[in-house]
């Protein structure tokens, strides 16, 4: 173990990364496509969605096409895609741009979004050999309450929830959760922090904290119930890169609160000062945050904007971390 952000709470270490699982994934998914197909080999694929796995089966189909193209509606995921000749990153735009020269004609389409992104009209434009779909359907079988509670099974007693045994349960799993202090009904959001710890939830990710009066009397709540005993709260920051970033989230970001203050205060400096007075105010949270009761660490969530995750951690007083 290694000290978090105070001498009372400490990480734990965990074997199982996240990379690990998503490379795992990845395979099975990219078996069972090549299942499918049966060994046939395809001259041009296109495959919709780069995250979480799409960039992996593309690099692994890539053997078999003479070119694959992943196509996203996020312009930053090229930053995913592999260095290798015959995979190419072309945002859903340019992609469209293409079909309108004539100059993508797939014999193989893959949707790994999980959404049903390609629609049949869609299609339509194009004359494949085969096409699959990642199931478009919404999972309503289970909530985010149960599921912990699935997971916790299959670590801890190595079954599913049929009651089927599991072969090699991940046993240092370290299950963590969300939580979104600023939803309605207010009252309610304490009772939901406590099932999923009474589920299994170990840890927990709050929403981006920009109401911080919310905050206060949200982990007031959590603390008087004694929730904050037996759980890591994570508190979430995301720094406003512009004033532009911060309405677009008041206004378009559902059950996110971004107070008028915010607004005003981004507002009242020259739009290429805007990004510092957004680190200013995320670095004034944090300083905050480490103050409140029950608050056991920081998740600093800078979107696009990741490489001023440093800077902001030194400036919050986060570095360097303790020795152990």
């Amino acid at each position: 173990m290694r000290y978090g952000i105070t001498e009372t709470v400490k990480t734990i270490d965990t074997k199982t990364r996240v990379i690990d699982v998503i490379n795992e994934i990845a395979k099975k998914k990219y078996h069972a496509i090549r299942d499918f197909l049966e060994g046939e080999e395809f001259k041009e694929v296109v495959i919709f969605g780069v995250y979480l796995w799409g960039n992996l089966v593309a690099q692994m189909l890539s053997k078999y096409a003479e070119n694959v193209c992943l196509v996203d509606i996020y312009e930053f995921m090229k930053d995913l895609v592999p260095n290798n000749n015959n995979i190419e990153f072309l945002n859903f735009n340019e992609f469209k741009l293409k079909i309108i020269k004539n100059k993508v004609n797939p014999d193989l389409i893959i949707d790994l979004t999980g959404l049903g992104g390609v629609r049949p009209e869609f299609l339509a434009k194009f004359s494949p050999k085969a096409v699959i779909v990642e199931d478009p359907k919404g999972v309503f079988d289970v909530d985010s309450i149960q599921l912990i509670s699935i997971v916790k099974k299959m670590r801890d007693e190595e079954k599913f929830q049929s009651g089927a045994e599991l072969d090699g349960a991940p046993k240092e799993m370290f299950i963590g959760a969300a939580a979104n202090p600023f939803a309605e009904p207010m009252e309610f959001r304490v009772q939901r922090l406590a099932k999923k710890i009474e589920a299994g939830a170990q840890f927990i990710q709050t929403q981006c904290i920009y109401n911080m009066k919310r905050m206060r009397e949200w982990i007031k709540q959590a603390n008087d119930m004694g929730l904050t005993e037996k759980v890591y709260i994570l508190a979430g920051i995301t720094p406003m890169k512009s004033l532009g970033m911060a309405k677009y989230m008041q206004a378009k970001v559902p059950e996110m609160d971004v107070p008028d203050e915010i607004i005003k205060r981004l507002k009242g400096v020259p739009k290429k000062e805007q990004s510092k007075e957004g680190i200013k105010i995320a670095c004034e949270m944090i300083e905050e945050l480490k103050e409140m009761k029950g608050i056991a660490g920081i998740h600093l969530m800078a979107i696009e904007w990741e490489h001023k995750v440093p800077e902001i951690a030194e400036r919050a007083g986060m570095l360097p971390r303790p020795e152990v």
